[in-house]
């Protein structure tokens, strides 16, 4: 048996959630690192659990997942280990993704590259979690993923753009949830000074499917 750990460079960056930016190959399509350290726990990780993250980006949250999930001893080899599916259309993207799961250590990430929720049929299976980071605007592509959970599955989802606030305040009223506000400021120059300047605000959706 071969037990895969993080590379020599990522050795000494924690397992709890909320690495650095820097830690993460990407183009900018990333969800922050205060953010993501609020994102991971809402997704529960946890030993043998399945999370489809969906519009993966540089696929930081299920990387960060994956890391946080405990390891459930077993005698069949893979059985207990946390698996995360990130379906990505941006083939640039999905690059990324592979090379920090590389980096970062988690071989249990598999990459579908295409357009979600039609490269759905392409999964093998389906979620425990679901976390949709990307794409809200994108018609039937909440009720999608809430369709593929099965009863006491559950959804979190992170919209930033008008439209996505629109479409996650629709959805809540069908399916039920909650919602939790995240703003974040951080130090940045401002000339020869230092100031507090805001990140853009997210509405975070979380809900539970009966």
């Amino acid at each position: 048996a071969v037990e895969c750990r993080p590379g020599p460079d990522a050795q000494d960056l924690p397992l709890v959630p909320g690495l650095p930016d820097e830690a993460f190959h990407n183009d900018g399509q990333l969800t922050k690192r205060e953010v993501r350290a609020l994102t991971v726990p809402a997704l529960v990780p946890r030993a043998g659990a399945v999370l489809w993250d969906v519009g993966g980006g540089a696929g930081s949250v299920g990387i960060e997942w994956l890391r946080a999930a405990p390891r459930r001893k077993a005698h069949a080899v893979g059985r207990g280990e946390a698996k995360c599916v990130t379906f990505e259309r941006n083939p640039a993207r999905c690059s990324f993704i592979a090379r920090n799961a590389a980096f970062l250590g988690v071989p249990n990430l598999h990459i579908v590259a295409g357009e979600a929720p039609a490269a759905f049929a392409d999964a093998d299976g389906d979620p425990d979690v679901v976390f949709v980071g990307g794409g809200l605007a994108e018609p039937g592509l909440l009720e999608a993923c809430w369709e593929r959970l099965p009863s006491g599955g559950r959804l979190v989802a992170n919209g930033v753009t008008v439209e996505a606030t629109e479409r996650l305040l629709a959805f809540r009223d069908r399916v039920g949830g909650t919602f939790v506000r995240i703003a974040i400021d951080r130090e940045q120059p401002v000339g020869e000074y230092r100031a507090l300047k805001p990140l853009a605000p997210v509405l975070q959706f979380r809900g539970d499917k009966p």
